[in-house]
């Protein structure tokens, strides 16, 4: 399914997407949900706005897939909003079929909103790219952007995708934010876009994932060891899990 001009929004990276989001659907009292581990801008920005949060979990011995009961559980009759990342952020688990019909289900259950964070969509692995939320659900909002598989963090474009209501509201915010992107960003992420181009974004990322990985390696399996770190399979972007003892500026020092 396609979106029209009219359901997208451009933003100063994904952040600000999630932020003006944020700022149209939340408000105080309101309750929701969000998947964890988790990047935790919104776990933050929604308490901000007065929300309470209650998350549903990864489990790393289900090979980091939810629990169908926890995410009943936590999206709870009341709900307004429920926020996941699909690749996931930080494991780069992917959602089976099977818990995106649970979790859009129990969402369309209790009628709230469902937040998609996407940015990690084209980091895959395997090469094939994992399938869009858009169109599953009508009270949708997907948000992407070219920091990740694109690998142009630099030039702070994001997107919002969502009803055209909803959309239109969000760029009222957005007008008291940061009001639009640079012109010289706006343009090169059009030529990032063109589908020439498109097919080869995800070609960026490869090597510092494989530097970092490298780092972490090191610093875990050392002399003096400061945590975990452990290879497995991993559907997108990121290599592994790591569970450090010691402040990352303390690793980049080592490092050095």
């Amino acid at each position: 399914m396609l979106a029209t001009p009219d359901q997208v929004l451009v933003t100063n990276g994904s952040a600000e997407a999630n932020y003006v989001a944020a700022l149209r659907v939340i408000e105080p009292g309101d309750q929701v949900a969000m998947l964890l581990p988790n990047y935790l801008q919104l776990w933050g920005h929604v308490q901000n706005l007065g929300a309470q949060v209650r998350p549903f979990r990864l489990h790393e011995d289900r090979g980091w897939a939810p629990d169908p009961a926890e995410i009943r559980s936590a999206i709870a009759p009341g709900t307004k909003l429920v926020v996941v990342t699909n690749p996931h952020n930080p494991t780069g688990h992917i959602l089976a079929d099977a818990m995106r019909r649970a979790i859009i289900e129990r969402t369309a259950e209790v009628g709230a909103w469902l937040l998609a964070d996407e940015v990690y969509m084209g980091a895959e692995r395997d090469g094939k790219t994992t399938a869009s939320f858009w169109g599953s659900y009508d009270r949708l909002i997907c948000v992407a952007g070219l920091s990740k598989a694109y690998g142009l963090p630099g030039l702070r474009i994001g997107w919002l995708v969502g009803p055209a209501p909803i959309v239109a509201d969000a760029w009222a915010r957005h007008d008291y934010t940061t009001i639009g992107p640079s012109g010289a960003s706006d343009h090169l992420a059009t030529l990032a876009l063109q589908p020439a181009v498109r097919e080869r974004g995800a070609l960026i990322t490869p090597q510092p994932r494989i530097v970092g990985t490298a780092v972490l390696e090191r610093v875990t399996h050392a002399d003096r060891p400061v945590g975990r770190f452990r290879r497995q399979r991993i559907d997108a972007d990121d290599s592994g899990v790591e569970q450090l003892e010691i402040a990352s500026r303390e690793v980049c020092g080592r490092e050095r």
